[in-house]
C-alpha cells in the first residue's frame, strides 16, 4: 500500500512534467482559473451569510463600520457582489473547458499517434481535465492551509493532524488487509467524500468548543475559516479521487501522451489475484475449507485442473475419501455469470441436464459453485452435447416463480422481435428482400401472439462442452457443464433451423410429448416457427442480415399456416 501511494505520487509528478513540457501556459492558466473559480464560490457562499447577519441586526456590525455606508446600501452591495462572484465562477469554468480543449489538441498532435482507442478524445480530455483539477486542488489545499496558519493557526493544525492520522491509518490498514485495499480502490469516491465530511465536522466542533471554552477569533474570521475548511476538505478528497482515477487509466494515458509507449489492448487483462488463488500450493489450502463450509467433511486427496472452455472461469476436479467434486471458480469480471448459474442451480429442477449441485460460496470475494461427480463418471476434455441433452431440455418446464422473475428482468423473445429492433434488416434489404421484410412487419403481431402462447423451456447456447458419465446406479448420462448463459424461451428456440435439425426436432418432440402434457396439442409447424424466429432475432442482433433473410421465407411460410 505504501509503495502504491508513493508510486502514484511519483507518476503524478512525471505526468505533470509531460503536460508542462508541451502545454505549460495552458496548464498554468487552468490552475489559475480553477483557483479563481474556487475563491469566487467561497465568496458567493460567504456574502449571503453576511446579508442575513446584517438584516438580523439592529445596526451595522462593528467589523464592517470601516465601509462607511448605510445598512441598506451595504445589503444591496453584498447581494450584487454575490451575483458578480458567482458570474466569475461560471466564466472561469467556461474558460477552463475552452483552454482544456485546446490543450488536448496540442497534446495529441505532439504524440503523433494514430487512433487506437474507440473513445480516444474522451479519454484524453478526462485525463488532462482530472490532472488539471487535481493539481489546482492541491494548490488550493496548500494555499488554504497557509491562510489558516496565518489567521487561525489552531484550526490549521487540527486540519493537518486529521489528514495525517487518516492517511497513516489507511496506509497501515491497506498493507495489512488485502480485502480492505480492494474495497478502498473500488469505493474510493464514497470513502473519500465521507472522510472529507467527517473532517469538516471535526473542524466545526473544534470551532464551537473554541467559542465556548477558550479564546475564539473574530466572528468574521471564524466564518471565513469555517467556509475555507469546508472547501479544503472537499478539494483534498477530490484530489485523492482524481489521482486514483488517473491511476486506473494509467496504461491508456501513458500510451496516449508518452512516446515509445503502446497500449496493449489486444492482450487480455489478467486477474492476478484469481490466478494466485488457483496455484497448486495455494488452492490446496482453501479447497478443503470450501468443501467443509458446504458440509462435505473430508480432506482433499487429489486436486486437478479441468478445462471448461470459458474465459476467466476456472474448474478444479477434487477427489476426497467420501466423494468427487467439480469446483467452478469465477473471476472478478464473471460475477454475473456466477450469479446467473447459481440462480438456476438453486431451484433444484428435476430432469435438468446438469451436474448435481451442492452449493455456492465465496473465496476471498470470488464466487465458487460446487458440484458432486459420481465415482464412475469421467469429465470429457471436450464433448459437444447430443440430441439426448436437447430432449432433456424439452422435458423440463421452468418453475413458475423462476419464470416470473426472469420475465421481469429480461425481454422475452416476443418482446425482442419488434419493428424497432428489426430496423437493421430494412437497411440491409435489397429491392427483392424488402417485400419479405414488409410482410414480416405486417405479421409481427400474429408472430408475437403465437410465440407468447407456446410453452416455455430452458435454452442453453453453450452446448460445446458436456460430460458423459455413469451415475451412482451405473446408468450412462450426459449433462451440460456450463450454465452461465441460460435463458427461458418459447419451445423450439435455439433448435437448429436446417432440414436435419427439423427432422430431429420431429423425432424428439414425439418423445417429449409422452412425458410433458402441455406439449400434446402443439403442431410441429408452430414450434418450427419459434425456432426460425429465435434464429432470426439472433442473426439480427449479430448484424448477420444475409443469414436473417435466408431464414425469412421459411418463417413467413410457417406464419401463414400457423
Amino acid at each position: 500500500m505504501h509503495n502504491y501511494v508513493t508510486g502514484s505520487l511519483q507518476w503524478f509528478v512525471s505526468l505533470g512534467l509531460k503536460f508542462f513540457s508541451v502545454v505549460p501556459y495552458s496548464t498554468i492558466l487552468i490552475v489559475i482559473l480553477t483557483l479563481l473559480s474556487q475563491v469566487s464560490v467561497l465568496f458567493a457562499l460567504l456574502l449571503p451569510l453576511k446579508v442575513v447577519v446584517i438584516l438580523g441586526s439592529e445596526g451595522i456590525p462593528k467589523y464592517l463600520l470601516w465601509l462607511d455606508i448605510d445598512k441598506n446600501s451595504m445589503v444591496l452591495g453584498f447581494a450584487a457582489a454575490t451575483v458578480v462572484f458567482f458570474s466569475i465562477h461560471l466564466l472561469a469554468e467556461y474558460l477552463i473547458s475552452r483552454v482544456t480543449e485546446n490543450a488536448i489538441n496540442k497534446l495529441l498532435l505532439n504524440t503523433n499517434k494514430i487512433a487506437f482507442l474507440k473513445n480516444q478524445a474522451e479519454v484524453s480530455t478526462k485525463a488532462y481535465t482530472r490532472y488539471s483539477k487535481a493539481l489546482a486542488g492541491g494548490v488550493f489545499v496548500f494555499l488554504s492551509l497557509i491562510t489558516l496558519l496565518l489567521i487561525y493557526p489552531s484550526m490549521a493544525f487540527i486540519s493537518i493532524g486529521y489528514g495525517v492520522v487518516v492517511g497513516v491509518f489507511l496506509v497501515i490498514l491497506g498493507m495489512r488487509s488485502a480485502s480492505f485495499k480492494e474495497a478502498l480502490e473500488l469505493k474510493i469516491s464514497a470513502i473519500m467524500k465521507l472522510i472529507g465530511t467527517i473532517g469538516f465536522f471535526m473542524v466545526f466542533f473544534y470551532l464551537t468548543a473554541d467559542f465556548v471554552l477558550w479564546e475564539p477569533p473574530d466572528i468574521l474570521v471564524a466564518i471565513i475559516c469555517l467556509l475555507l475548511s469546508r472547501q479544503l476538505m472537499t478539494r483534498a478528497s477530490v484530489f485523492v479521487i482524481d489521482l486514483q482515477a488517473l491511476m486506473s487509466d494509467k496504461s491508456k494515458i501513458v500510451a496516449l501522451f508518452f512516446h515509445n509507449n503502446v497500449y496493449m489492448s489486444g492482450l487480455p487483462k489478467v486477474d492476478k489475484q484469481m490466478w494466485e488463488l488457483l496455484q497448486p500450493e495455494v488452492r490446496n489450502k482453501w479447497v478443503g475449507l470450501l468443501l467443509e463450509e458446504l458440509g462435505e467433511l473430508s480432506e482433499p486427496i487429489d486436486i486437478k485442473w479441468q478445462n471448461i472452455n470459458v474465459r476467466d472461469v476456472a474448474a478444479l476436479r477434487v477427489r476426497t475419501m467420501k466423494g468427487r467434486y467439480l469446483i467452478k471458480f469465477f473471476g472478478e469480471r464473471k460475477g454475473l455469470f456466477a450469479e446467473h448459474e447459481a440462480t438456476i442451480m438453486m431451484e433444484n429442477i428435476t430432469r435438468l441436464p446438469s451436474l448435481f449441485f451442492i452449493g455456492t460460496t465465496r473465496v476471498q470475494g470470488f464466487q465458487c459453485i460446487v458440484y458432486r461427480l459420481s465415482w464412475r463418471g469421467q469429465l470429457a476434455k471436450e464433448k459437444r452435447c447430443n440430441m439426448n441433452v436437447l430432449l432433456s431440455l424439452l422435458l423440463v418446464s421452468p418453475p413458475r416463480l423462476l419464470e416470473s422473475r426472469y420475465s421481469r428482468s429480461k425481454l422475452m423473445l416476443w418482446e425482442r422481435l419488434s419493428k424497432e429492433r428489426l430496423v437493421g434488416m430494412k437497411a440491409a434489404a435489397d429491392s427483392e428482400q424488402i417485400f419479405d421484410f414488409e410482410r414480416l412487419v405486417l405479421l409481427l403481431p400474429k408472430m408475437q401472439r403465437s410465440l407468447q402462447s407456446l410453452p416455455l423451456v430452458f435454452v442453453n447456447p453453450d452446448l460445446n462442452f458436456g460430460t458423459r458419465y455413469l451415475d451412482e446406479l451405473g446408468v450412462e448420462q450426459e449433462v451440460i457443464v456450463n450454465w452461465h448463459i441460460w435463458s427461458i424461451e418459447p419451445i423450439g428456440s435455439g433448435w437448429p433451423t436446417d432440414k436435419k435439425g427439423f427432422w430431429q426436432l420431429d423425432i424428439v418432440l414425439k418423445e417429449a410429448m409422452k412425458k410433458r402434457a402441455d406439449l400434446l396439442d402443439l403442431s410441429l409447424n408452430h414450434i418450427e416457427m419459434a425456432a426460425l424466429a429465435f434464429g432470426l432475432e439472433k442473426l439480427c442482433t449479430m448484424q448477420k442480415f444475409d443469414g436473417a433473410f435466408k431464414l425469412l421465407p421459411e418463417l413467413l411460410s410457417r406464419l401463414d399456416t400457423t
